[in-house]
């Protein structure tokens, strides 16, 4: 069983609500419930009413509370007592990252990085900002790399994990060019709908689009075509001329040098993206303190 449940569950024990409890952790609140879900399924027995407001533990709930707090004690004391032992501060450096930033800006930048810093073994690990907020607090990784938005904070205790800002992206709708112009606009013709590509609804830079669009000066009316999660995902299907989609500039050098995706669409489509290199707790880590420094020097 993965410890992250008994985690969910010791967190909505506590806060005795879904909705603040999935915040907490991360994730949705469909998710996180169907995690508490299975949680259920595996101990055999409700641990929680639902019926209540605030929401209650079942008597069963109780008793499992006091096994999950018992586990996890001994696991992170476990833990604790190992890296007591003597950690040797060799091992490799662990590095979680937005799928884009980990195949277009992560290369790029650390070349740059090169100049005061001799890279040495590191693992780069592309994943969702969620899933890679959760790796850092837990202590799985030594590094995040993430966009970040006014409209989309990210939500992590920067005193615990403090961030450096490594660079910034610019983040606007592109359309696939046919004939030399660019098949789609972003025009406000009224009963037009413009077909364009979505993020899946949990992903950042949906919340992103989400409150550009939010704040346009006069709405359009765009009809979602299909979604992916994967920013590389959206921009194969805007190369085919599915519709339009919001790109980081970053992903699409090579296609916005060759006109085969133009950006479209006024000022107000746009907007820019911090993107932000979390540390996790790498005190004991000499390798990994090595590398933040040189991050921030440079």
């Amino acid at each position: 069983m993965d410890i992250k449940l008994l985690e969910d569950f010791l967190c909505l024990a506590r806060l005795q609500n879904f909705s603040r409890a999935a915040d907490e952790r991360f994730v949705s609140q469909p998710a996180f419930s169907r995690r508490i879900k299975s949680l259920e399924i595996w101990v055999g027995s409700p641990l929680v009413d639902r019926n209540t407001y605030p929401i209650q533990l079942t008597s069963a709930g109780l008793a499992f509370r006091n096994v999950a707090e018992s586990i996890l004690r001994q696991l992170y004391q476990g833990k604790a007592d190992i890296n007591r032992m003597g950690w040797s501060g060799d091992d490799p450096i662990t590095i979680i990252a937005a799928q884009s930033l980990a195949l277009h800006f992560f290369p790029k930048w650390l070349k740059d990085v090169e100049e005061n810093y001799q890279p040495t073994e590191f693992s780069l690990m592309p994943d969702s900002l969620y899933n890679g907020m959760e790796a850092l607090i837990g202590g799985q990784v030594d590094f995040l790399l993430v966009y970040s938005h006014p409209s989309s904070p990210v939500l992590i205790d920067e005193t615990r994990y403090p961030y450096q800002i490594v660079g910034f992206e610019n983040y606007y709708p592109v359309s696939a060019v046919t004939d030399g112009k660019p098949k789609f606009m972003l025009t406000r013709l009224e009963g037009q709908q413009i077909p364009y590509l979505a993020y899946t609804e949990n992903e950042f830079l949906h919340k992103v689009l989400v409150s550009i669009l939010q704040n346009l000066s006069q709405s359009v009316d765009l009809k979602q075509l299909m979604e992916n999660p994967m920013a590389n995902g959206l921009k194969a299907l805007a190369l085919h001329g599915f519709g339009v989609a919001w790109l980081p500039e970053s992903i699409m050098g090579d296609e916005l040098n060759n006109n085969v995706l133009v950006r479209i669409g006024e000022s107000e489509f746009s907007t820019k993206l911090e993107i932000r290199l979390y540390r996790g707790e790498i005190e004991r880590k000499s390798a990994a303190l090595k590398m933040w420094n040189a991050f921030i020097n440079h």
